[in-house]
């Protein structure tokens, strides 16, 4: 995030930014919030922790996860591409999804190494029915879904990512009167 933060900050924006751009930026943020959010829910506070090699007690496959093998990524994705839109810059939240994209693929490949390793046979039917990235299916009802949602657990989690989306449309704000008070 703090990357992210830096690349907002250090590239100007476009002049004027539509009304509907804005919106469409608050929407992508709301929504990625809401899936990061749902995610954590069932996932937790393991989530942050990605720093040890320890793979998770229990495969977490219910919830979103019964969707998408990475639906935390794929709400940074939507979030990353919602602040960009609405601070103004258009293309620039395309552009900075290829190399976001790749580097959640080489996590994801590092995180999946470990999960074949913990949970084996259980892991390889959960990877072949739940597609890696983007849902292309109703999941099948007869599955059994592993884990329960918890706000308290999405709320330990998700309170940071809220501060930082607060944060970073703050910082913007203020670092646009500056330059505009500048060239005055």
């Amino acid at each position: 995030m703090k990357t992210f933060t830096f690349l907002v900050m250090a590239s100007p924006t476009n002049k004027k930014v539509s009304k509907s751009t804005i919106a469409l930026g608050i929407s992508l943020t709301i929504a990625g919030f809401a899936l990061r959010t749902w995610s954590t829910g069932y996932a937790g506070i393991a989530t942050r922790t990605t720093k040890n090699d320890n793979p998770p007690e229990k495969l977490i496959t219910g919830g979103p996860f019964r969707y998408s093998r990475n639906p935390i990524y794929l709400g940074n994705q939507f979030m990353f591409a919602g602040v960009l839109l609405t601070l103004g810059h258009g293309i620039k939240s395309m552009l900075f999804s290829i190399p976001a994209f790749l580097f959640y693929s080489m996590i994801v490949r590092y995180e999946e190494r470990l999960l074949s390793q913990r949970f084996q046979e259980t892991y390889s039917d959960y990877k072949s029915n739940t597609p890696r990235w983007i849902p292309d299916r109703i999941p099948d009802a007869k599955g059994c879904a592993e884990g329960t949602f918890s706000l308290k657990k999405a709320m330990e989690t998700e309170r940071f990512t809220l501060y930082n989306c607060a944060r970073l449309y703050m910082m913007r704000q203020s670092s646009t009167a500056v330059r505009r008070r500048i060239r005055r």
